[in-house]
């Protein structure tokens, strides 16, 4: 069975593949092929995130940075002009909050890391410490002397009836990725010599 299956004899004395065996080997090399392709593009893919995420981590001094995933990168926020920013904070203690910003760059200036997308030369990228909360508002207040950003996360866990604070981990240490939201802040003109303003959260109890 096995000899039938693989080779046939041809002109009574001269063993050849069968048609079998040649449909097998061709099946079988294709197949290869496919995979290597696959494992190729997969090796690829995972070495330009691991380079990704490197540049990421020594542009923003990211903590524990395990998987690319674990960082949040808004290149297209939710972005709100207002003309007090420091009053925006000021109410923002409830499910609303000001989020502390760990670092803020400006682009075109500053080392990024692998963000992607296409940013304007003067527009201001903040990482801010989010922790559990979801992505809120960004309020811009700009004048011909400044710029003031506040970027906010909106609570949903509640703990003894109060919203939980949003990014409390010890604001002296480095922050782990999965804490972190990178926000991209469009201006209407380069931040250029104004000054960048970033007013911390009000206390909580």
């Amino acid at each position: 069975m096995l000899f039938g299956s693989r080779w046939q004899v041809r002109d009574g004395d001269r063993a050849e593949p069968s048609d079998l065996l040649i449909r097998y080997t061709r099946v079988s090399g294709v197949i290869l092929i496919v995979l290597s392709v696959g494992f190729g593009f997969w090796g690829f893919t995972a070495q330009r995130q691991a380079e990704a995420r490197e540049s990421l981590q020594d542009a923003w001094d990211i903590g524990v940075f395990s998987s690319y995933s674990d960082l949040q990168i808004d290149l297209d926020p939710d972005v709100e002009q207002t003309t007090s920013v420091a009053g925006v904070m000021s109410r923002s203690t409830g499910e609303q909050q000001g989020l502390p910003v760990w670092q803020a760059k400006v682009v075109g200036r500053d080392d990024l890391g692998e963000l992607g997308g296409d940013l304007a030369d003067g527009d201001v990228v903040v990482a801010v410490r989010q922790g559990s909360c979801q992505p809120g508002t960004v309020f811009v207040e700009e004048s011909a002397d400044e710029v003031s950003v506040a970027v906010t996360g909106t609570s949903k866990i509640r703990f003894q009836g109060a919203p939980l604070r949003c990014g409390t981990s010890n604001p002296l240490t480095r922050p782990d990725a999965a804490e972190l939201r990178i926000v991209h802040v469009p201006l209407s003109a380069p931040l250029g010599d104004r000054e960048l303003v970033l007013p911390d959260p009000p206390a909580r109890d």
